[in-house]
């Protein structure tokens, strides 16, 4: 059996290839990126409201049931 197997050069399997190639493979490449960025600022802007809605609870619950800083920490602690 003959283990020489030759591998085209890149120019040969550039030629290969479609004359639009590049450009679609560059649109795929975008279009990655874009669903990348857009989920990040959707976890973001999840995170944000999250964040928001603790903090408004917890300013309701100092207010409204008299809580104070020690209540505060020890809920920490048990989110930790």
């Amino acid at each position: 059996m003959d283990n020489d197997i030759t591998v085209p050069q890149m120019t040969e399997r550039q030629a290969m290839l479609p004359d639009n190639y590049n450009n679609w493979r560059k649109e795929i490449i975008s279009l990655i990126e874009q669903s990348k960025l857009k989920a990040i600022l959707s976890v973001n802007t999840e995170l944000l409201t999250l964040y928001w809605k603790i903090g408004s609870d917890i300013l309701t619950k100092q207010k409204e049931q008299g809580w104070g800083a020690k209540v505060i920490v020890y809920k920490c602690h048990l989110l930790n």
